[in-house]
C-alpha cells in the first residue's frame, strides 16, 4: 500500500541569489498512468489514521534518503522543508523518540539541512511546543506554514517562535488584488519580520504576484511561476535568470511608483511652503479662509488643512476641500495628535528650517477611506500648519485593482 506513495520536490527560491535555497517534499501517488497529488488520503477517510500515519512516514523517509543520496551531486538541494501535522504529535508519547529525528540519525544527514513545517490548526500546542523544542534543540529548523489562513495561528508564532513562516496561498492571491485581504496580509508580514522569521510566499503564479510577495517582505518564493513538484533536484542556478528578470521588472514598477510620489511630493510642498510664508507675512485668518491656488492644491488631492500647536494639539478648525468649495469643522478643535506617529518627527525637524516641509508616510484616511499623507511645517514658534492630501498607495498590487 505504502509503496503507491512517493515525493516530488518543489522549489523554494531565494531572492537574494536567486539561486534554488530548498525544496518542499509533496504527497504524490500515480492515476492513469499521470502523477498526482496524494493529499487527498490525509484529509479523507479512504484508509485508516494508522494507514494514514504509515504512508506519511514512508513518504519522509523516501524524501530524506533522496536527500542523502544525492546531497554530493551538483543538484544537490540545500535545505529540504517536510510537513507534519499536529494531529501525528498528540499521539507520541513524552518520552518518544521523534520519528523524523530517528531517520535522520539513521540516514547521516545534517539536521540543519531539514526545516519542519507545522501545518493545520489543530493539535495541542503544549505537545506541539515540546516537539518543536526538541527539533531544536538538534538543529532542525521549524515553519508556521499557511500563516494567515487562521487567527489561532498568531498564538503558534508566539509558543513557537519558528525560523520560517509560509504565507498562506489563499490569503496571497486574495492580496494582491488589494483590500482588507492585502491589509492583513502586509500586517501579518511585518509580524513575521518582527519575530525574525524567514518569510517564504507560496503558491506563486503571476508575476504581479510575485511583486506582491516582495511588497510583503518575502525572502524566498515557491510556486509554478518557477516549477511545479519535481521528481528529483535541479541546478540550483535553474532559476536565477528568471529571478533577475521578474526582479528588475519589480524594480522598474516600483521606481516609477516612487518617482510619481516625489514629484507630488514636491510640487505640493511648494505649496505648503508659499501658504506658510503668506501666514507669516499677513496671519492666519487671512490666508486661510482664502489660501492662494486652492483649486491647483485641491486637483493635487488636498482633503483638509489645519493648524496645530507644538504639542500637536488641534488650535483650529478643520479646513475641508471639496468641489464647491471650503468648509470649516469646529469639532476637532482641541484633540491632540501626539500619538501619530508624524508628529514628533515633525517636532524634532522644527528648528531645521524655516520652510521645512516633512511628508507623512501614506495612511488610510477614515472620513474618505482613501489613502493620503500629511504634509506639514512650523509656520511659527509654537504653531504648524498641516494638510492631508490624497496620494496613491505605494503597494503594487494586480494590475487595475486597488
Amino acid at each position: 500500500m505504502k509503496e503507491h506513495y512517493f515525493p516530488y520536490f518543489q522549489p523554494i527560491i531565494n531572492l537574494a541569489d536567486g539561486k534554488i535555497l530548498a525544496y518542499e517534499a509533496l504527497a504524490r501517488t500515480m492515476e492513469n498512468d499521470r502523477v498526482i497529488s496524494a493529499g487527498h488520503i490525509f484529509h479523507g477517510q479512504q484508509y485508516a489514521t494508522s494507514e494514514v500515519l504509515e504512508i506519511d512516514r514512508h513518504i519522509r523517509r523516501t524524501a530524506l534518503q533522496q536527500l542523502a543520496a544525492d546531497n554530493s551531486t551538483d543538484n544537490a538541494a540545500g535545505l529540504m522543508t517536510l510537513n507534519i501535522s499536529p494531529t501525528w504529535v498528540d499521539r507520541l508519547m513524552q518520552d518518544d523518540l521523534v520519528p523524523t529525528l530517528r531517520m535522520l540519525d539513521e540516514l547521516a544527514i545534517d539536521p540543519q539541512k531539514v526545516v519542519i513545517e507545522i501545518t493545520e490548526l489543530a493539535g495541542d500546542i503544549t505537545k506541539l511546543k515540546r516537539l518543536v523544542k526538541e527539533y531544536q534543540s538538534h538543529g532542525v529548523k521549524v515553519a508556521v506554514d499557511d500563516f494567515g489562513a487562521g487567527a489561532s495561528q498568531l498564538d503558534r508564532v508566539l509558543a513557537l517562535e519558528p525560523e520560517v513562516i509560509k504565507l498562506d496561498m489563499h490569503l496571497l492571491k486574495a492580496a494582491v488584488k488589494g483590500g482588507v485581504e492585502a491589509n492583513i496580509a502586509l500586517c501579518l508580514t511585518t509580524l513575521a519580520q518582527r519575530a525574525d522569521s524567514l518569510i517564504i510566499c507560496e503558491g506563486v503564479e503571476t508575476e504581479e504576484e510575485f511583486h506582491f510577495a516582495i511588497e510583503c517582505g518575502a525572502d524566498c518564493i515557491q510556486g509554478w511561476l518557477y516549477e511545479p513538484a519535481l521528481a528529483g533536484f535541479i541546478d540550483a542556478s535553474t532559476t536565477v535568470k528568471r529571478t533577475l528578470e521578474l526582479k528588475q521588472r519589480y524594480l522598474s514598477r516600483k521606481s516609477d511608483r516612487y518617482l510619481q510620489s516625489q514629484q507630488h511630493q514636491q510640487l505640493f510642498s511648494q505649496h505648503v511652503s508659499t501658504i506658510s510664508t503668506l501666514i507669516r507675512q499677513s496671519g492666519v485668518e487671512q490666508v486661510l479662509s482664502s489660501p492662494p491656488d486652492i483649486a491647483s492644491m485641491r486637483e493635487l488631492g488636498l482633503l483638509r488643512y489645519y493648524l496645530c500647536d507644538a504639542q500637536a494639539t488641534q488650535i483650529s478648525p478643520n479646513y475641508d476641500v471639496c468641489a464647491a468649495g471650503v468648509f470649516t469643522d469646529d469639532e476637532p478643535i482641541a484633540l491632540n495628535w501626539s500619538h501619530r506617529p508624524f508628529f514628533p518627527l515633525l517636532v524634532a525637524m522644527r528648528h531645521a528650517s524655516d520652510d521645512n516641509v516633512l511628508v507623512s508616510e501614506p495612511y488610510k484616511d477614515r472620513c474618505s477611506g482613501k489613502m493620503c499623507r500629511t504634509f506639514g511645517c512650523f509656520v511659527s514658534e509654537n504653531m504648524m500648519l498641516l494638510m492631508d492630501v490624497l496620494v496613491e498607495d505605494m503597494i503594487l498590487f494586480a494590475a487595475g485593482t486597488a
